[in-house]
């Protein structure tokens, strides 16, 4: 499987028009990142053409300080292959009004510092709209967790969810600026 660096990618602000391509990206992560976290009959049942619609209205509906931003190989030539979602916090953690409700990289992608751009590009966003701290959820089986500490994230709560049947643990990690 290939591997590319950050530098090899532009980021720039999801559209309406980039729905498909942004569904495509969570569904095949999914599959990649919760392979043996995950009930696999969750997985096999996730539906793209479902979750183009789901992004498209949330696309259509953006308003600040939300934001979508994706992932493409340079110069545009090829399809996404990952993307951030972020905006104002939805649950309460005191200093944290921003979240990131999505971050999804393919498998080919990760590694190469992309992650980490898609990151600061949604925590520019953010402060740009004057908030100063921002914290996600992560299943605390998914690779990803790591990734998450070592950018500096800090642990603020745990709760259980059920995925596909299954109760699964989420850690919220966060990060003031």
């Amino acid at each position: 499987m290939p591997h590319f660096d950050a530098v090899h990618f532009d980021i720039r602000q999801a559209a309406a028009a980039d729905a498909a391509a942004i569904a495509a990206v969570h569904v095949q992560s999914w599959r990649e990142s919760y392979q043996g976290i995950v009930p696999e009959s969750h997985l096999a049942g996730l539906d793209t053409a479902e979750r183009t619609q789901r992004w498209l209205g949330q696309l259509e509906a953006l308003e600040s300080p939300s934001a979508v931003f994706t992932a493409l190989p340079a110069g545009g030539a090829g399809a996404a292959c990952g993307f951030i979602s972020c905006g104002a916090a939805r649950e309460r953690f005191e200093g944290y009004a921003g979240e990131v409700y999505a971050l999804y990289l393919l498998k080919s992608a990760q590694g190469g510092g992309l992650g980490r751009r898609l990151f600061d590009t949604a925590r520019q966003s953010l402060a740009a709209c004057g908030i100063n701290g921002l914290y996600l959820w992560v299943l605390r089986d998914n690779p990803a967790a790591g990734f998450y500490r070592h950018i500096g994230g800090r642990v603020l709560g745990r709760k259980m969810i059920d995925i596909g049947g299954k109760q699964l643990e989420e850690t919220a990690y966060g990060w003031e600026w």
